[in-house]
């Protein structure tokens, strides 16, 4: 059987699109009548297929080029699987099921696709793994321990909770973020508005009393100037400065350095590294609690962690515990881990606990980002409103000033 794309409209005449399972175009076609749809367009397609045709006729889909499955929707995957899987539902058949009803095409492709290999005999991490951009490692190893130890249904409560979790956080960073973004938009945009519009006409105004400016005044109107002539050139450096910047971070010397000043910026920085030791706990407490051995955990949560100087901790602690020692030395040692995570996976390694230990560290720093999140926004307001107010009364001032005196703009 292969995936069909289609395009219709149902009884109601309401526009309607999706994925069948079908062994042809002429039996997908005949499958979605039954279903009182009417289809418009029916096309076999595989889920990394983005160009059409041969030579030079072919057709690319921008929407498809761009569509990735978001925290959100693998996480509503992981719940409806976690589900169907405990009223003793056929693997195979759950993935058909979750593919019909899920409204992203590349998810729905996606299963459709690991439904056909596990019916062929591949094991459901196996077939999972041929799609990193949909289940990353952590999500893949945790199938795999969970076919093996045979508590794929407690694995996937696991990662219900696990992929619930970090969209949590990720929305509330997202809200954090979006606040003053569009404040920082419409702020640029004020003052880019007075050097394209309000300066030029002022600039006007004085050259006809052929008036002698202060500094102040000279200095806006050369920079309106650069603005408004020479505005190719902003462009440039800007573009310049982008692509640079790109270039940089995909080195990996760069990208360790910028790493190392996002840790480090005042009141962003200690809420990334939060983010980051709640992300590497709650991971690490996952795998294990799942039957992960420690060392093959940390590999796992060492990728999902994010920042480059600590992941590199966590692999001198992994190389630590393979060696026989324990894990809160090394992590104390680097000075980059914080002595709440350390003190508590001391206490979970001396008294046997270390999955909850984790658990409740990653909870800790949750509820800390939660807070410091609410605070930051609180802050920001009052200052993106200073900022912009200090700004335009400089440039009113820089106004004012020749006005004032008019004995020189007379002369």
């Amino acid at each position: 059987m292969a995936a069909f794309e289609y395009k219709g409209f149902d009884a109601k005449g309401k526009a309607i699109k999706g994925v069948i399972d079908a062994d042809n175009d002429k039996s997908a076609r005949s499958q979605l009548k039954r279903q009182n749809i009417f289809p418009t367009e029916v096309k076999a397609q595989k889920s990394g297929q983005v160009v059409q045709g041969k030579g030079l006729s072919f057709e690319v889909d921008l929407k498809k080029i761009f569509q990735s499955v978001s925290v959100a929707e693998l996480s509503e995957f992981t719940s409806q699987l976690e589900t169907l899987f405990r009223t003793n539902v056929d693997i195979a058949e759950a993935l058909q099921i979750l593919a019909e009803q899920t409204d992203n095409e590349m998810l729905g492709l996606a299963l459709v696709e690991i439904r056909d290999e596990v019916r062929q005999g591949k094991s459901l991490s196996s077939a999972m793994r041929a799609h990193p951009k949909i289940f990353n490692e952590l999500y893949v190893s945790l199938v795999e321990v969970g076919q093996e130890a045979g508590n794929l249904d407690q694995v996937l409560s696991r990662l219900r909770e696990y992929t619930h979790k970090v969209h949590a956080i990720r929305q509330k960073l997202f809200s954090a973020m979006a606040y003053p973004a569009i404040m920082g938009f419409i702020s640029g945009g004020v003052i880019i508005a007075l050097f394209i519009f309000v300066i030029p006409r002022i600039k006007e105004t004085f050259a006809s009393f052929d008036a002698t400016l202060p500094w102040l005044t000279q200095f806006f109107i050369n920079v309106s100037d650069f603005v408004v002539y020479r505005w190719f050139v902003v462009l440039f450096l800007i573009g310049a400065s982008v692509f640079g910047f790109q270039k940089w971070v995909q080195t990996k010397k760069g990208a360790r350095d910028f790493d190392r000043i996002k840790l480090a910026t005042p009141v962003i920085g200690p809420i990334l590294r939060m983010v980051a030791i709640s992300r590497f706990s709650r991971t690490l407490s996952t795998l294990m609690k799942s039957g992960v051995p420690m060392t093959t955990a940390l590999d796992t949560a060492r990728g999902v962690i994010g920042n480059i100087i600590l992941a590199e901790v966590i692999q001198d602690a992994q190389e630590s515990v393979l060696k026989g020692k324990n894990l809160a030395e090394p992590l104390s040692q680097s000075g980059e881990f914080p002595p709440l995570i350390v003190r508590m996976i001391g206490i979970g390694e001396r008294t046997g606990e270390m999955e909850q230990m984790l658990k409740e560290a990653s909870d800790a720093y949750d509820q800390r980002v939660d807070s410091q999140i609410d605070a930051l926004t609180s802050i920001l307001e009052p200052f993106f409103i200073v900022i912009l107010g200090g700004f335009v009364g400089v440039v009113a001032l820089a106004i004012l000033l020749p006005m004032l005196n008019i004995s020189a703009i007379i002369r």
